[in-house]
């Protein structure tokens, strides 16, 4: 569960959202605007975050109900909205350092 949330949110909407602000506006101040923005981001959703639930990443040894050799299974769970956004910021700060040293590249 949190590795597909990783590769959503950390991966894929902020690699795109970074990717096409270098490739549109390939200006290393707005990328270090984007590397800020991802700080912020980070700031805000580890104040909400606390601690992350067990249920939140998976099933548990005890809570997974083993009978007669089948599994019980239990609905899925969301990923609630800090820790996606807390996810969505460090995929920012990510993709904005290697988007800045890029864009740093290409303009030289």
């Amino acid at each position: 569960m949190i590795g597909r949330a990783f590769l959503r949110y950390t991966v894929v909407y902020a690699g795109t959202i970074v990717g096409a602000t270098a490739l549109v506006l390939r200006n290393e101040l707005a990328m270090l605007g984007i590397v800020g923005i991802g700080f912020f981001v980070l700031m805000v959703a580890g104040k909400g975050v606390g601690g992350i639930q067990s249920s939140t990443i998976g099933t548990t040894a005890e809570s997974a109900m083993f009978e007669s050799g089948n599994i019980k299974a239990e609905p899925a769970k969301s990923i609630p909205g800090d820790e996606k956004l807390l996810l969505f910021g460090c995929g920012v700060v990510l993709h904005g350092f290697a988007g800045l040293v890029l864009v740093g590249e290409l303009l030289i």
